[in-house]
């Protein structure tokens, strides 16, 4: 998953990066920016950033129209292939982090609701699911 555009600019030009999380952190290259617009490198990470978080392609494209056709289509085919919207993963503060995961609670009873209360207390959002694991159906006679 993408968590962030950067821009690492040099004297002569200006690449954008896209940091991403899998098993490994990795940076993957989205497009280059030509010395005559290394002053607009800021604004497309921040357009970009900005994009992961509210996937306004209006607001996206607005600021695209500032640059060269080659940069627009590497960054809308990097968008396309490699950043899929994935619903919940960010919120007006960021990428939303796994802290901890896979608690199970087998019952609806007071521990359930003090491990919520004590969550929401230290400030820590709570994802939680329903799941019922899978058994093997009893056949009585």
């Amino acid at each position: 998953m993408v968590h962030a555009f950067i821009a690492h600019t040099s004297p002569g030009r200006s690449r954008v990066f896209a940091l991403v999380k899998d098993p490994h952190d990795r940076l993957d290259a989205v497009t280059t920016l030509g010395g005559g617009d290394l002053r607009l490198a800021d604004e497309l990470v921040g357009a970009l950033n900005n994009y992961l978080a509210d996937r306004d392609e209006t607001a996206l494209q607005a600021v695209l129209l500032g640059f060269p056709k080659a940069v627009q289509m590497a960054t809308k085919h990097y968008l396309k292939e490699k950043c899929p919207p994935e619903m919940g993963a960010f919120t007006g503060f960021g990428p939303i982090e796994i802290v901890r995961e896979a608690v199970y609670f087998s019952r609806l009873d007071d521990e359930l609701e003090d491990y919520l209360e004590g969550a929401y207390a230290i400030g820590l959002g709570i994802r939680m699911s329903n799941r019922r694991r899978w058994c093997v159906p009893r056949w009585y006679p």
